[in-house]
């Protein structure tokens, strides 16, 4: 689906494709990837109203994507598997990772310095771009589900039972650091330099002033699944979980106030524009967006009941969502909003599920392509110019 007001109507896109969709990458108004299960790899270069398959796909989830800039990208998923575009998802190449463990989440810190992690304390390093990549010693069997680096040389990685690992030296060792929780940690993300903020089950909301040296839990009337946040600036924050929870800080993630939007369903994803201009989406198909800092969210129409796991926005019309059963929703014309009443009533404290349960793998029964969407086809050499 797309919009081009905001987010304020949302439009059907052409995109039916049977594997989940888990991650979307836009590198620039028009060109963007999303990937999901299946191996499936999808490309658009009309910023998201048409899509062409760049995978035959196989019976390999990938779990994540990252572009570092409009022409090289990664994607991650089950069984080790690293595949690697240097033509912005034209081409794409199968790396070697050395491992099998199913791979969560990928990011890189420059063209060169990257980083993979996975199930059973899986992390992998590369130098080159991604052309190799080496296991790091962790030391640690728990799955690891997040991966940031604020810079080449300072990094955090988060996963199950409160693991929390730290780099200083560009990610050659890592150590653990005590967490203080036994919660399992969703996102990891940096306010600035030195405020660090992670968040997961049972309402854990972590907070390290040290560059994530030391952690201590910062106390919410709630203990909702937390599932996403974002920083817009090294002050203004948002957190987003289960039964409608949105949450907001002003001071680097110290104190956060409910900005609650009314509605009781679970939001996996939070996107932040500016300080006040927000982006939301979640289960039914819901998106919601505020431009006044979360004083009053308003719902945008939409034509899907798919549930929506990611959120990219960047002001105006340049918002892509993507969720379950390849549902890609991307902005176009303006109608009328349904302003939501913020509740009175504190969160209540109910316990939720994981978003990504560990070890969950594409039913393999399951036909590896079963959609409408056509095969990218390489453009055509033109003859050279007769003498």
């Amino acid at each position: 689906m797309s919009t081009g007001n905001g987010g304020e109507t949302w439009f059907p896109v052409s995109v039916k494709t049977r594997p989940r969709l888990t991650a979307v990458h836009f590198a620039d108004e028009t060109t963007g990837w999303a990937a999901g299960r299946d191996g499936l790899i999808l490309r658009t270069d009309d910023g998201g109203i048409d899509w062409r398959r760049l995978t035959e796909g196989g019976r390999d989830d990938l779990a994540d994507i990252y572009f570092l800039d409009a022409e090289r990208g990664w994607a991650v998923g089950s069984r080790g598997r690293i595949l690697y575009t240097a033509s912005g998802g034209k081409r794409w190449t199968l790396r070697l990772s050395g491992t099998t463990a199913r791979l969560f989440g990928v990011f890189f810190a420059d063209e060169a310095l990257g980083f993979a992690v996975g199930e059973k304390g899986t992390l992998l390093r590369t130098v080159n771009g991604g052309l190799t990549w080496s296991a790091v010693p962790t030391d640690v069997d728990e799955d690891l589900f997040g991966v940031r680096l604020f810079d080449a040389k300072r990094g955090l990685a988060v996963g199950a039972r409160g693991r929390i690992l730290k780099t200083e030296d560009g990610g050659e060792t890592w150590d653990a650091v005590r967490s203080g929780t036994q919660s399992w940690l969703e996102a990891v993300a940096y306010a600035d330099e030195k405020s660090v903020v992670a968040v997961g089950s049972q309402g854990t909301l972590l907070r390290s002033a040290d560059g994530g040296a030391s952690w201590e839990r910062v106390e919410l009337n709630a203990r909702e699944w937390l599932y996403g946040l974002a920083f817009a600036d090294a002050s203004r924050g948002y957190v987003v979980g289960e039964r409608g929870l949105i949450l907001r800080t002003d001071d680097g993630g110290k104190s956060w106030k409910d900005q609650e939007a009314g509605l009781k369903i679970n939001l996996f994803s939070v996107a932040a524009a500016s300080r006040d201009d927000v982006l939301v989406v979640g289960d039914q198909g819901r998106v919601l967006q505020t431009r006044n800092g979360g004083e009053e969210w308003e719902m945008m129409p939409t034509v899907t009941s798919a549930t929506l796991f990611g959120a990219a926005y960047h002001g105006g019309t340049a918002a892509w969502v993507a969720g379950r059963g390849g549902t890609i929703l991307k902005r176009t014309d303006s109608v009328a909003t349904v302003k939501i009443p913020r509740p009175r009533l504190p969160p209540a404290l109910r316990p939720a599920p994981p978003r990504l349960k560990p070890g969950e793998e594409a039913d393999a029964a399951t036909p590896a392509v079963e959609d409408d969407i056509p095969r990218a086809t390489p453009p055509r050499l033109k003859p050279a110019p007769k003498p």
